[in-house]
């Protein structure tokens, strides 16, 4: 692909615009004591078809239809949400052997978090007609599998990024809400992986390891891989990458300790990311299992891990979140009354799901109340969720705007509520 200097320009002014839009509209909503982070998508809702493509087509087909400027912006999308990731997983310090709490409060939140909101979506699903929003794959088990884990999922770098604009992200609280996301998502992540493969189409390519051993036509066999591939990246890449962490430190010289401490920690993400890959598995877990592993990281620690911050948040981030935004259309056939009965439905169940499973671990009901709150925010991966049904035609565009909408009120009503708790310094927990 030939890059010409209109190319350069196009890229540059839709940089520009989606950066400026984004910071400012973020900084209004933190004026207003709001998460930051909702400013960012709906940023990008404004740049959007609902929107800038809406009333003005010309100039958003000159800023955003262009092919080059299109497939970077959605690299700058994909290294976003990398950024994202290591870094909560940088933040997280999960130590379960060392923090009883922590991993006793997060597993009892997630099973639990995950079993109701997911037994009572099978169970609202019976009432509904769920053929007028089922994709032309016309697959009623794939369709009731992607609309559970819509009621049931929780958004990891929406969460991330309230708690790290809040400074409460090194809290035990937070330490508990992000495990209790990890937990919870590569659950329903493997569900969704099964749905998917149901609609799969024969002539479809794999990619890795799976297509390497011959599973992709064998369903079964393929989620008992994918069971078994993310427990064992998890666990190796962590029993791994400490003790190499530990290793480099113990040597008096060392190529990153010299050159650029930055630059390790960059290439240790993408190559998580591509581990992750290679197994098939989803690269943002990839991301954060490397951010967890360069916790060990003591050269200069402090000071990198605030330099790798301040760009993130600056370029990378911001992108991710307005991109989330201009990827999405509320106009076209959205039905208002099922929206907001599912919206009710949506955070009722997980709420209760949440705080039972957080005064099961012993939690105050204050602090069951919180988690409950927090962690009904489904952000940017119940949308990739609904993107994913939607290219793979199980669900329809109805269906998906109503899932989009539900990802971001939640999120808003989640980080609201923490910006409220924290604003008026009430106990987490």
């Amino acid at each position: 692909m030939t890059v010409s200097t209109i190319d350069v320009i196009h890229i540059i002014i839709a940089l520009t615009i989606v950066l400026f839009v984004s910071h400012s509209i973020g900084y209004l909503f933190e004026y207003f004591k709001q998460p930051r982070v909702i400013g960012e998508i709906l940023a990008g809702i404004v740049l959007g078809p609902s929107l800038f493509e809406y009333f003005c087509p010309n100039a958003y087909s000159f800023v955003f239809n262009d092919t080059i400027t299109k497939t970077l912006l959605n690299i700058f999308y994909q290294l976003g949400l990398l950024h994202l990731m290591f870094r909560t997983g940088m933040e997280l310090q999960l130590k379960l052997k060392k923090q009883d709490r922590i991993g006793k409060a997060a597993t009892w939140i997630a099973v639990v978090g995950v079993v109701i909101p997911f037994a009572s979506s099978l169970l609202f699903v019976q009432f509904i007609d769920i053929h007028q929003y089922m994709g032309s794959a016309n697959n009623e088990p794939a369709f009731i599998m992607c609309f559970s884990i819509a009621v049931a999922i929780t958004g990891i770098p929406i969460i991330a990024r309230i708690l790290h604009d809040l400074k409460i992200l090194t809290t035990s609280f937070a330490k508990i809400i992000l495990a209790t996301a990890v937990i919870e998502d590569i659950l329903l992540f493997i569900i969704l992986t099964v749905a998917l493969g149901m609609v799969r189409k024969e002539s479809d390519v794999g990619f890795g390891i799976p297509a390497l051993l011959g599973l992709e036509s064998n369903i079964k066999l393929k989620i008992l891989y994918h069971i078994l591939a993310t427990i064992l990246f998890f666990g190796i890449s962590i029993w791994i990458g400490f003790r190499f962490f530990r290793w480099l430190d113990s040597l008096k010289f060392t190529i990153y300790q010299k050159i650029s401490p930055l630059g390790f920690l960059i290439s240790v993400m993408l190559f998580m990311t591509a581990v992750a890959l290679l197994l098939d598995l989803a690269p943002m877990f990839g991301a954060f299992v490397g951010g967890i592993i360069a916790q060990n990281f003591k050269v200069e620690k402090e000071e990198t891990g605030k330099v790798f911050e301040a760009y993130s948040f600056a370029f990378f981030i911001p992108i991710y979140f307005a991109m989330v935004g201009i990827k999405l259309s509320f106009i076209p056939d959205f039905k208002l009354l099922f929206f907001l009965l599912f919206l009710l439905v949506c955070c009722v169940v997980k709420f209760l799901g949440v705080y039972l499973g957080a005064r099961l671990a012993k939690e105050s009901k204050w602090g069951a109340l919180n988690f409950g709150m927090a962690l009904n925010a489904r952000g940017a991966p119940a949308i990739v969720v609904a993107s994913l049904a939607l290219d793979s035609q199980i669900i329809n565009l109805s269906f998906f705007t109503i899932l989009v909408m539900i990802a971001i009120v939640t999120s808003f009503l989640s980080g609201s509520w923490l910006y409220f708790i924290v604003r008026k310094k009430l106990p987490l927990h």
